[in-house]
């Protein structure tokens, strides 16, 4: 999510994961899952608004899963059944954004751990 310390301490964390679930908000209304949500992929503008990137392998909320023998997203930051390949919906998002809620350091956005 961050790379600079200085900026991170001034970052609150809630504010910037609370922009981040808007920003889901809007994409779930539009039937689109994420299903890569992990704090690399939730950026920071200059003006420290949350934005999430990296759609690379979103898909319309069809209820399908991914493909037999394939997985795509983040193990670390991935919903049970959509490790197991079943169908996800946009719970799978707010389960990851969860887990990215585990991995900042106490009163920052600053990732403790590489995704």
């Amino acid at each position: 999510m961050l790379r600079d310390p200085e900026r991170s301490a001034a970052t609150d964390c809630l504010g910037v994961i609370g922009e981040a679930l808007a920003g889901l908000d809007v994409t779930h209304a539009e039937s689109v899952i994420h299903r890569d949500i992990k704090p690399a992929n939730i950026l920071l503008t200059r003006e420290e608004r949350a934005k999430i990137a990296d759609f690379g392998i979103a898909r319309l909320d069809e209820g399908a899963a991914t493909g037999a023998g394939a997985m795509l997203g983040t193990p670390n930051y991935m919903a049970p059944e959509q490790i197991i390949g079943s169908a996800v919906d946009q719970r799978a998002d707010l389960f990851a954004v969860a887990l990215c809620c585990t991995r900042f350091s106490p009163g920052s956005c600053r990732s403790q751990s590489a995704t």
